[in-house]
């Protein structure tokens, strides 16, 4: 009972979640195409649309591509061209362009799908129509089936009065391929009859009339058909169910193909179910190809195209749009894996909020929209149009016949082809760096030893064959490379369900259509540290395969036991750290304490898994106090500074005090040392000349009476005379100012003096 409640509130919230997603989008569709009913005057296009080139080719692909019409509507739309003088290859391109693609599910696809496959999805309709032109050109010219030389073939009817042709689609129950429309609301008139003048006014009343009124009963019942079947995958569909089941190849295109072609969808209402495929794990290449297939063909539209225009013509048709579909899907995988949109969520912006507004005020616009387009038509006419489409659908395989296979060339040779298709389903192709891991009957094939090994089990790099499905197949798994693990954001390289990964296109990250994808998940970002407090970390670990048996039976999901096991272990790290620890000294402890530990559980799992690195991106408070915090931060490390500027400044205070003691300390000990080394030099120096004086008293007399004279008379002139006893005949001469020459007498008793 409680599965069956969670059930249908998932079924309840998925479906709201769209409606509220792609509301906006669908009023935004209605309201150009209402305007371009209003002002456009087709009929002055008639004349681009005749000639047998590839001009008129493209005109005819751009003059469909934004008209709301659906696979159904646009045959009499192509019939009233044709007969107005559209050339056959013309007619063509429009029949292909007009329901792959329409101004409203452009508008959609970019709110629910992102800018590139809401710019991708318009040029593949156009290419495909252009395509389907030119290969008319070139294998269409010997049909010689034309509606004017034939008149009116079976399922085409003229209005009395008008030149005009409309298609009869199965309305009544005596048609074979019963195909209904509501014709209150969705007309078979030609729409490129030209409307008389008008003022703006007029035409901005009968564009609301045409987009929110008439076009919006032609498609309310496909809108809710299409937004409850996404609901509904969207909650019964484990997640990655067709990465699994379909893989990210070519098969998986060419089964939508084969479902997409016979079924009705328009192009508006396939938009959210490709949404619901893609979050399951369909590649984004198929989802392409079921947007360009399934709104432009069905099995009335096919068969109303073959009886009208020819079974060359049909062949044109359904050629083209598959092959361009495909080629273009497979475009767009290689794309999203080299280049995939990848963006860290930068939290809630005012711009954000706005957005959020504006598809509230759209959602509750729809539903008003559509509870009143619902009143006005009921629910009888699509529900019986939707179960004559699946009839028609499924009528050639319930009218098959076994024997046919066995009595005619055709069904043996559709026979043997089919038992060779499956036969060579078998074969896998292991690619290098790779493990190919044979399955039978929901088991591994072990060697007759027993050995469990996932290595020696394991199939190399090269092409191999098993049973073929649903006996057996070959399991891959990267063994050499390194998957990533995003904790607390998802990027481009995040490890899917496989190693093989593929991003699911999305929204952009600020603008329309955000919140179908964020990067930065809150539940894994937000930590409790020691302390008590919430640390906000984004980190990222590398792990690889060590076994493949372990990996693909030992764990149900290896990507998410990893990235479980990667979050218990930070989760119980960071209850031992407080949050300065984390912020600052204890970060590579950190991450080597969860890669061990992370290692450690993943054995214990035997998952097969191992955890290379563990590496933290961001570290940081939560977003709602971050600015606080660092407030807080810068305040506390202000006062650091300042206790540091303080403690800086008492050591160059102290040290200089002690510098200059220490100097002064120094010099007052040089001088005692140079003043007691100069008293004692003189001391000494006073010793000798005293010893030197005491040996000769005469000297000493002699010198003492000449420094006294000296003294005594300073200005003098003073002549000493050497002791005659001691000296003979010495004489000094005198010359005076007047150049006399005189000889002083010697006077005996002064000594000669």
């Amino acid at each position: 009972m409680n599965g069956i409640i969670g059930f249908l509130g998932d079924f309840l919230w998925e479906t709201l979640y769209i409606v509220f997603e792609s509301g906006i989008y669908i009023l935004l569709g209605f309201l150009i195409a209402g305007l371009l009913h209003a002002y456009l005057k087709t009929d002055r296009l008639i004349p681009f649309l005749g000639g047998r080139n590839l001009r008129s080719v493209l005109n005819a692909a751009l003059v469909g591509a934004p008209l709301p019409l659906c696979s159904c509507g646009v045959i009499p739309t192509a019939v009233a061209l044709r007969k107005k003088g559209a050339s056959r290859e013309a007619t063509l391109s429009f029949l292909i362009s007009t329901p792959e693609t329409s101004v409203d599910s452009i508008a959609l696809s970019y709110g629910l799908l992102g800018p590139v496959i809401a710019i991708v999805r318009p040029i593949a309709a156009i290419a495909s129509a252009f395509v389907a032109g030119a290969a008319h050109l070139l294998f269409g010219h010997d049909e010689t089936r034309d509606l004017e030389a034939e008149g009116e073939p079976n399922g085409v009817t003229k209005t009395a009065g008008e030149d005009t042709a409309t298609i009869d689609c199965g309305c009544g129950p005596e048609n074979d391929h019963d195909h209904d429309h509501d014709h209150a609301g969705h007309t078979h008139a030609d729409p490129f009859e030209p409307a008389a003048p008008r003022s703006h006014r007029e035409r901005l009343g009968e564009a609301g009339r045409y987009g929110f009124v008439h076009l919006f009963d032609e498609l309310a019942f496909w809108f809710l058909f299409g937004m409850l079947l996404t609901g509904f995958l969207s909650a019964a569909l484990p997640d990655d169910f067709f990465g699994r089941t379909l893989g990210t190849g070519l098969f998986s295109m060419l089964v939508v193909v084969v479902v997409g072609v016979p079924l009705y969808m328009c192009a508006s209402s396939s938009t959210p179910v490709a949404l619901a495929f893609l979050t399951k794990g369909l590649n984004p290449g198929a989802a392409l190809v079921f947007l360009l297939t399934g709104p432009a063909t069905n099995a009335a539209t096919l068969s109303v195209v073959g009886r009208v225009f020819g079974k060359r013509f049909l062949q044109i048709y359904v050629g083209s749009i598959v092959v361009v579909a495909i080629a273009f899907g497979m475009a767009l995988n290689t794309f999203y894996q080299w280049e995939p949109v990848a963006s860290l969520g930068a939290g809630e912006s005012t711009l954000d909020f706005v957005y959020r507004v504006l598809k509230g005020m759209g959602f509750l616009v729809f539903v008003f929209l559509a509870v009143q387009s619902l009143r006005r038509t009921g629910l009888r006419p699509g529900l019986r149009e939707l179960r004559e489409n699946l009839t028609t659908a499924v009528r050639p395989l319930i009218e098959l016949r076994p024997a046919w296979f066995v009595r005619t060339l055709a069904g043996r040779l559709v026979l043997g082809g089919a038992i060779l298709f499956y036969l060579a389903s078998g074969f896998a192709v292991v690619k290098p760096g790779e493990a190919g891991l044979p399955i039978r009957f929901g088991a591994p094939v072990l060697p007759a030893s027993g050995e469990t090994e996932g290595v020696r089990i394991a199939l190399g790099p090269g092409l191999h064959w098993n049973l073929p499905w649903p006996m057996g197949e070959v399991r891959t798994v990267s063994v050499e490379g390194f998957a990533r693990i995003d904790i607390g954001f998802r990027s481009a390289e995040d490890a899917g369900s496989d190693l093989t990964h593929f991003y699911v296109p999305g929204p952009p990250a600020h603008g329309p259509g955000e919140g179908a994808r964020r990067d930065r998940l809150k539940e894994e970002s937000l930590y409790l540290t020691a302390d008590e407090n919430l640390v906000n970390i984004l980190s990222t670990a590398q792990y690889r395969t060590n076994d493949p048996v372990k990996y693909l039976f030992g764990v149900e999901d290896g990507p998410a036991s990893a990235r479980a096991a990667i979050l218990a272990s930070l989760l119980e790290e960071l209850a031992t750290r407080t949050l300065d620890e984390v912020l600052t000294v204890d970060r590579f402890a950190l991450e080597t304490a969860v890669e061990a530990r992370a290692n450690e559980r993943l054995a214990g799992l035997s998952s097969g898994i191992a955890v290379e690195n563990f590496t933290l991106l961001s570290v940081h408070s939560p977003p709602e106090v971050h600015f606080d915090f660092r407030d807080v931060a810068s305040s506390q490390e202000d006062r650091a500074r300042f206790v540091n500027e303080a403690r800086v400044y008492a050591e160059d205070v102290v040290h200089q005090a002690r510098g200059r003691a220490a100097e002064i300390t120094a010099g007052g000990a040089a001088d005692r040392t140079v003043r007691i080394a100069a008293a004692s030099g003189d001391a000494h120096r006073f010793l000798l000349i005293q010893d030197a004086q005491s040996g000769a008293p005469g000297s000493t007399r002699l010198r003492l009476y000449l420094e006294t004279m000296e003294r005594t008379l300073p200005r003098t002139i003073k002549v000493v005379r050497p002791d005659p006893s001691a000296v003979r005949d010495f004489e000094i001469w005198f010359q005076s100012n007047n150049g006399e020459v005189s000889i002083p007498s010697l006077d005996s008793r002064n000594g000669g003096k």
